[in-house]
């Protein structure tokens, strides 16, 4: 079995670093991997919440991907006084997708970088509020996904809301592709970390607070040698480092599947994220699980 961490917090905080059977922490769970030292959770206030859309030559399907987010905000605002901002940050845009974001209300910000990550680190870098909600330019929030997610974030004690990231319960994708699918829940049973060495349990249509990007921010993709799916990567590091994840009951991504999208032409190139421990088969002793477990 994996064991929790022993952080306090009204929900069970898990860990998924190995550790010894006898230990009562892992003792790496405030460790980055980033330039910047030791990362531990801080004192915050409750902050406010920017809605980033992020996009580049989606053009008129932006329209409704921006109408799902401001019904979502608007039913957060029928029962709570959190400020909300909506932030449209576009990639190297075409003119249409550059005109539509233009005749939104919000903030529009743009970037040069070519890159779905990088284009997310630069919202951030201009969203004004302490809590990060992503939302690609032609996807769809269920109507009760940020109540549901500020809901539950309020229920983790102040100091500990830095460390986790939420995810809908449900991605249903439609376009290109049909399927519904449940994201990894690690209070299931059958929740299985080395998952991880293949497949991405979280895409980075999350919730959490702005720290966690600056801390491990998206790497870029390299598509020529090989490098992609910088959410997978993302999601690799947040658990080696004691991120939290946890799934919003009741809530649902709408994700369009296109055949020509960044994620599909990875595939097609077989392209893989960036190597981190969880890839290695060392690091989980031999029975598949942890050292340790």
């Amino acid at each position: 079995m994996w064991r929790a961490c022993a952080r306090p917090s009204r929900r069970r905080s898990r860990c998924w670093r190995p550790r010894p059977a006898s230990a009562t922490s892992c003792g790496t769970c405030t460790i980055s991997t980033s330039s910047r030292g030791r990362w531990r959770p801080s004192e915050m206030g409750g902050g406010g919440i920017s809605v980033v859309v992020t996009a580049h030559r989606e053009g008129t399907l932006l329209l409704p991907t921006f109408q799902s987010a401001k019904v979502s905000a608007e039913a957060l605002a029928r029962r709570s006084e959190v400020p909300v901002e909506f932030v449209i940050s576009l990639d190297r845009p075409d003119a249409e997708t550059q005109a539509v974001a233009a005749s939104l209300p919000g903030r529009l910000t743009t970037c040069d970088a070519g890159d779905p990550g990088a284009n997310r680190l630069h919202a951030v870098a201009a969203a004004r509020h302490d809590f990060i909600a992503f939302l690609d330019g032609d996807d769809l929030w269920s109507s009760n996904w940020l109540c549901k997610a500020w809901d539950l974030m309020q229920v983790i004690e102040p100091g500990h809301r830095e460390t986790c990231m939420l995810h809908p319960e449900y991605n249903l994708i439609f376009g290109a592709h049909s399927m519904l699918v449940r994201q990894g829940d690690p209070e299931d049973p059958f929740f299985d970390l080395t998952y991880l060495r293949s497949g991405n349990y979280w895409d980075a249509l999350s919730f959490c607070h702005r720290r966690i990007y600056e801390e491990f921010p998206f790497l870029p993709n390299d598509p020529a040698n090989g490098i992609a799916h910088e959410d997978f990567h993302l999601s690799c590091v947040t658990v080696l480092n004691g991120v939290e994840h946890l799934l919003v009951p009741g809530t649902v991504h709408f994700k369009r599947r296109r055949g020509d999208s960044v994620s599909v032409k990875a595939e097609e190139r077989s392209a893989r994220p960036r190597f981190t421990e969880l890839n290695f088969y060392g690091f989980y002793g031999r029975s598949g699980k942890a050292a340790g477990a």
